[in-house]
């Protein structure tokens, strides 16, 4: 979901009169304005949509210095543009290019913050899924396990969006090392996949393989924790235990190869 945001054309709105013999009288909503007096006498004219397509350039050319000023810039001097959303989403962006992920978070969670309600919903979605993610680079792993419960507390998301939030939960669990709540988040995804796959067709498994794979590796990790102890009887009773784990885990993995074999035919 790594994106660039572009905002909407222009709304256009067309008022008319009571009198249908006078001159129609048409209203643009036209974004607000900043006149800046410059050091040479001139006049600089600025609107949020030419910054925006400023910033825009300079993320494609790769400034990524110069593009999150302008993005900055955009959400600071038009705080009620319909450009605030998709710049704070690109300011995100292009901290993420700097290595900035701590600053890239706060751009995404104010999006979540102070626009949850905003019109263009997908942006806002996007915004979640780029926190978490975030939050993940940063191995901030309660915080990305947190983003991704909230994220699936939405009654809005299709079913890809909503397997992608149940994955990347447990991957965030699985590296918290919560095993047990990793294996039930992968265990819930893919159940929920199969009881709902016959009424959306998925543009991609990825997420669903990445569940399954997980889940074997939840019963890989489980097997290393099992402890081997002495004396002889403990000892016999700690292997026999680490057997039937591997196997578990074995039967996941081998489960995954079975699944893709099907897809194939």
């Amino acid at each position: 979901m790594k994106r660039l945001l572009v905002a909407l054309t222009l709304l256009g709105g067309c008022a008319h009169t009571q009198k249908p013999a006078a001159p129609t009288e048409q209203h643009v909503t036209m974004e607000p304005m900043i006149f800046s007096a410059q050091p040479a006498g001139t006049v600089e004219t600025v609107d949020a949509q030419s910054l925006f397509e400023r910033a825009g350039a300079a993320y494609g050319e790769k400034d990524f210095d110069a593009a999150l000023a302008l993005f900055d810039r955009v959400v600071h001097d038009f705080p009620d543009s319909r450009f605030v959303v998709p710049s704070l989403y690109n300011a995100g962006l292009s901290l993420e290019a700097k290595n900035d992920l701590t600053a890239a978070a706060a751009r995404y969670r104010r999006i979540t913050v102070e626009h949850p309600d905003a019109k263009d919903t997908p942006a806002v979605i996007d915004a979640w899924y780029r926190l978490g993610f975030v939050l993940s680079q940063a191995k901030n792993w309660p915080a990305a396990v947190d983003t991704y419960a909230q994220i699936l507390a939405r009654k809005d998301l299709g079913l890809g969006d909503r397997i992608e939030a149940m994955a990347r939960r447990g991957v965030a669990q699985f590296s918290a090392h919560d095993l047990l709540a990793a294996e039930h988040s992968f265990r819930d995804e893919l159940a929920y996949f199969h009881a709902h796959e016959a009424e959306e067709r998925l543009d991609s498994d990825f997420f669903v393989a990445m569940g399954a794979y997980y889940l074997g590796e939840c019963a890989h990790e489980m097997y290393k924790a099992l402890p081997v102890r002495l004396p002889e009887k403990q000892l016999t009773r700690d292997l026999e235990a680490k057997a039937r784990q591997l196997l578990v885990a074995q039967s996941r993995f081998l489960e995954i190869g079975r699944a893709s074999c099907r897809e194939r035919v």
